[in-house]
């Protein structure tokens, strides 16, 4: 039976909804909270059971709708009109006694969870016997590298180089706890991890320590091929799948085998006997591809598939016989201080584990290999630290006004019930925030004080993106440069690609020549657009401006995949009107200024607002911004040298605010006073007007009336004066102009 019929799906870009007397239809949880926002009357009309499943990623969504149905459990014993809706929450790994007690102490079912065969689990210490077992390792190792006949290192060099420092790293390490990630200042935390790991160690923080699992995992992967230690799946060949962090983690790991097995095919996917077909799981990759690794191979085969955390519980593939956990997943983190949201690499919880082991064993006996130590293991998270803890509020808290509005239950109070609320100074900041974009309304119901959407925040709620972010787009509709608003928000929104550009002193010329020397995020969509452009024959030749500017693809793929979300969503909420617009492509009518640089400066300013960077006097390098008197910014950025549209620049707009030697900006444009009143800032308050030439006494600057030169053989017309204005930005810095 196809979709459509009995079952119905509703995701975010696709939706086939069923028939109407059928009885299930399944969705994604931001999908249900927004449906949410019409009312629970209005959404769950005629629904009997919600079942919400793998409660225990605990994602922000989650946690909110978690909360939404808790409410409406208690508002509809008080109300006749709200659905008898029967909920379920389920997960393999959750922790039944926290979530039966949210729930009142309700009724607990638990099932007997183990795959259908029984899964081998191995850990870091036995890899290093199975990768070279004859070989036993030498109290001191060789001062040279010493290879055997496949190019591999000895256990000697190999344990010395790559397992060793891990082993270290894994023993040394501190689990931060979800107290810890509580804290106001996560930038703090980032510095004292750092300090107590030190620069130079080897470290579950560090580039260095992935770049060692990637090792690791690329010659055990080498190894159970060519020894044939992957168990078929029934009559086809078995599967291996890798879980690693990141779109750079599985492009290593894949390179890398490609050295390690000579004879590569033209292809770049097959080698030698058993043929080794690998397969990339990632969200940026589209999904037509993604389809591909579902597709069995012949039993003289192995199929490897290089995934990240998607493929923990999202899809099952039937034929996967080998597991390998890199024990590492990319988690985001929101910091306060910065107001930025990044991508850090950390290591998984136990209940990943046991999701990712679940993989193996579904058609016959299977084996899972850990990338860390069983001691190791002991001190690892049960559980993931709730992603609200982590995150910014701002789209949570006008997701959880649009909830509750009509039904008297303030919104800072349904965020203060959920399961791990956070702190209670961080609400408040973003709704103050939600107020000052006028996504929401305040009001007082007999002493209550409740919020409310406005129309633009309905819109912003609607929008994949954080309101700021949202509200910038918008404004790029009314600007007429849509194309160039939503490159740039999904630019905004994709930390990855952010700190992407590596510029150096050496490059810096060609940097800003190239791309833009006004501008580090002008520049990065100057390079997302030349890399749209360009051929697959100048990807894969490296002559593609990723490859010149040293830009990982997988961010510039992650851009792309936002960019499509976005642009559906606006098509969505008729943002596109009938100018000819569709989900595909925007109407050529909203992009007639989409070129013009100083559009997509002003753009830059909406989506930054509030973070705005003064220097210090004309030849100062230090700058002013809100709560950081010493701020610099970053050597890496465009504008380093603090030239600017024709002179020194005075003020910048910045994306994230960071603390390492020093207090830096980065992600940095250079703005102009006009850009600051009417874009950048959150609040203009004028402090006076004056004019830059005097005006006799009795001229008004309206009159019909002309002054006279210094020499009188010439007059001006008064209106021809200058006059100019100073304003204050945001209550801390004030911004001085004149026009004619």
């Amino acid at each position: 039976e196809s979709p459509g019929l009995s079952v119905g799906f509703h995701v975010r870009l696709e939706r086939r909804p069923p028939t109407f007397d059928s009885s299930i239809e399944f969705v994604t949880t931001g999908v249900l909270l927004r449906r949410l926002l019409g009312g629970f009357s209005k959404a769950l009309e005629g629904v009997t059971h919600i079942v919400v499943d793998e409660v225990h990623e605990r994602d922000r969504e989650i946690d909110l709708l978690l909360g939404v149905l808790r409410d409406l459990l208690v508002q509809r014993k008080e109300a006749a009109d709200l659905p008898n809706t029967k909920i379920i929450v389920m997960s393999a790994t959750l922790d039944s006694d926290a979530f039966s007690g949210y729930f009142g102490n309700c009724p607990v079912i638990s099932v007997p969870s183990k795959t259908l065969y029984p899964v081998v689990e191995y850990f870091l210490e036995d890899v290093q016997n199975i990768i070279a077992p004859e070989r036993k390792p030498q109290r001191k190792a060789p001062k040279k590298s010493v290879k055997d006949s496949w190019g591999h290192r000895t256990v000697n060099d190999w344990k010395t180089t790559v397992v060793d420092p891990v082993e270290r790293a894994l023993m040394e390490e501190k689990v931060i706890t979800g107290e810890a990630l509580r804290s106001e200042n996560r930038d703090d935390i980032s510095v004292i991890v750092r300090e107590t790991k030190g620069e130079k160690k080897v470290s579950r923080e560090s580039d260095s320590y992935d770049l060692a699992l990637c090792k690791i995992m690329s010659e055990l992967v080498v190894n159970l091929v060519r020894s044939s230690r992957v168990p078929l799946a029934g009559s086809n060949g078995g599967a291996i799948l890798c879980f690693l962090p990141g779109w750079d983690e599985i492009q290593t790991v894949k390179k890398r085998i490609f050295q390690l097995l000579p004879g590569a095919s033209g292809s770049g996917t097959s080698f030698g006997a058993p043929l080794l077909s690998i397969h990339i799981l990632h969200s940026a990759i589209p999904h037509l591809q993604q389809r591909e690794v579902f597709s069995p191979v012949p039993a003289s085969s192995v199929k490897l598939i290089l995934a990240t955390s998607i493929a923990e519980t999202s899809i099952t593939i039937d034929d996967v016989t080998v597991v390998i956990d890199s024990g590492r997943i990319r988690e985001s983190n929101w910091h306060a201080a910065s107001r930025m949201t990044s991508l850090d690499v950390t290591y998984a919880s136990l209940a990943r584990a046991t999701q990712r082991i679940g993989r193996a064993g579904r058609v016959r006996e299977g084996v899972c290999y850990r990338l860390y130590s069983r001691s190791f293991r002991s001190v690892l998270r049960g559980a993931e630290v709730p992603e609200i803890l982590r995150c910014s509020l701002e789209g949570l808290a006008l997701l959880a006004v649009g909830v509750t509005e009509g039904y008297r239950i303030p919104s800072k109070g349904l965020i203060a019930r959920l399961m791990d609320p956070p702190d209670a100074s961080r609400v408040a900041r973003a709704v103050e925030q939600l107020e000052t974009i006028d996504a929401i309304e305040r009001s007082d119901d007999g002493g209550v004080q409740l919020e409310s959407m406005s129309a633009l925040g309905l819109h912003l709620a609607r929008l994949p993106v954080e309101p700021v972010v949202g509200r910038m787009l918008i404004l790029g509709v009314l600007l007429k440069a849509v194309d160039a608003a939503i490159t740039i928000a999904a630019c905004l929104s994709t930390q990855d690609f952010l700190s992407a550009l590596p510029t150096r002193p050496e490059t810096m010329t060609v940097v800003q020549n190239s791309l833009s020397g006004t501008s580090d995020v002008l520049a990065l969509v100057k390079v997302y657009e030349d890399w749209l452009g360009s051929s697959e024959i100048e990807r894969l030749s490296g002559k593609d401006p990723a490859s010149r500017f040293f830009i990982s693809e997988g961010a510039l793929r992650l851009v792309s995949r936002l960019r499509e979300q976005l642009q559906f969503a606006l098509y969505r909420q008729g943002f596109f009107g009938g100018g000819g617009g569709s989900a595909d492509s925007t109407p050529a009518s909203l992009n007639t200024h989409g070129d013009d640089e100083n559009v997509r400066c002003a753009l830059i300013c909406a989506g930054t607002l509030g973070n705005i960077a003064h220097r210090v006097g004309a030849d100062g390098i230090e700058l002013l911004t809100k709560g950081v008197s010493n701020a610099r910014v970053h050597p890496t950025s465009v504008v380093s040298d603090g030239v600017g549209f024709g002179g020194r620049s005075a003020w910048y707009t910045y994306v994230e605010l960071t603390r390492t030697r020093g207090i830096y900006v980065r992600a940095n444009t250079v703005a102009r006073p006009l850009e600051l009143l009417l874009f950048a800032a959150a609040r203009v308050d004028p402090v006076s007007r004056f004019w830059v030439s005097a005006l006799p006494p009795g001229l008004d600057r309206a009159a019909d009336a002309t002054l006279p030169s210094p020499d009188g053989t010439t007059t001006t017309p008064v209106r021809a004066v200058r006059c100019g204005a100073e304003y204050l930005l945001d209550e801390w810095v004030a911004v001085k102009g004149d026009v004619a």
